[in-house]
């Protein structure tokens, strides 16, 4: 509930690169909620009501490049995408959630075992649970 009255009161004033960053958070937290159709109707809803503000922009390409590779089950190409700058300095918590986003029919947080890079074990070890994530959108997030 928190992040539709934000991206309200940005709405009301006008605040397009707020507004657009906060596109990018919510899309995050649907997928992390394995809730791929909700992300998209998010994101449509978002784009219709905004008069299409957001084609063209960076972040309409990183969630429309992010969805697709959910869907698809295209690990490599959604880290490739969670992996640019914009998603990566986002606020903490969404970069967070981007860091651990599971990506269906992939192999699971990444899964390369180059030095440096976290195995698939070691991110399901430090991934935060649904429940904690459930709880912690309670507490303010949405």
């Amino acid at each position: 509930m928190a992040l539709k009255k934000e991206l309200d009161f940005h709405r009301a004033t006008d605040n397009f690169a707020m507004i657009n960053r906060l596109v990018v958070g919510t899309v995050l937290v649907y997928l992390q909620s394995e809730d791929p159709i909700a992300a998209e109707r998010f994101y449509q809803n978002v784009s219709d009501t905004m008069g299409g503000s957001l084609g063209g922009t960076e972040e309409a390409g990183i969630v429309e490049d992010l969805l697709l590779a959910y869907n698809d089950g295209d690990e490599e190409k959604a880290r490739e995408v969670l992996n640019r700058p914009y998603v990566r300095y986002m606020d903490n918590c969404f970069a967070k959630i981007a860091k651990g986003l599971n990506i269906p029919g992939g192999m699971g947080g990444g899964g390369k075992s180059v030095a440096g890079i976290q195995t698939v074990e070691e991110l399901a070890a430090g991934v935060t649970s649904k429940a904690q994530i459930d709880d912690d959108l309670d507490d303010g997030l949405l």
